[in-house]
């Protein structure tokens, strides 16, 4: 009785099992129809995995194209604190240097950040590339 259940049971978990054909409800006809149809779904399950794997990629490149056009001059940036200055640190920044204004726009960034700047420099590090480093004395200004 709890062989014949269990069949019936996956007979309803099988497509179209709605149709009150006595065949269809018989074990070796469930049987039948599950092995059939379990390879059907192994195959959806695979072609869905694909078709997820693609869409990640093709959603994390959009991602990193929308970064680099977001920002597509910063490279690097690194802070390193004096100690026993009082509250001072060097700033370095390596960027693509695209436009002429970056110094002073960074310049300008950082004194609205509430950073006095002590002193500031900058250095071309690959021509080809237009790779610049600018170097920034700075202290926070505590207010």
């Amino acid at each position: 009785m709890r062989l014949h259940a269990s069949y019936l049971t996956l007979g309803t978990l099988l497509p179209d099992h709605s149709s009150s054909s006595k065949k269809k409800w018989c074990a070796p006809s469930i049987i039948d129809r599950a092995v059939t149809y379990i390879p059907k779904l192994q195959n959806e399950v695979e072609e869905l995995t694909l078709k997820k794997q693609e869409l990640a990629e093709a959603i994390e490149s959009k991602r990193s194209r929308e970064l680099e056009q977001r920002s597509p001059s910063i490279q690097t940036i690194s802070v390193h604190e004096l100690e026993g200055s009082g509250n001072e640190a060097v700033v370095q920044i390596c960027t693509k240097n695209e436009k002429a204004e970056e110094f002073s726009n960074l310049l300008h960034v950082l004194e609205v950040q509430g950073f006095s700047i002590l002193s500031a420099s900058t250095t071309q590090v690959c021509r080809g590339q237009k790779v610049v480093c600018y170097h920034f004395h700075v202290k926070v200004c505590l207010r």
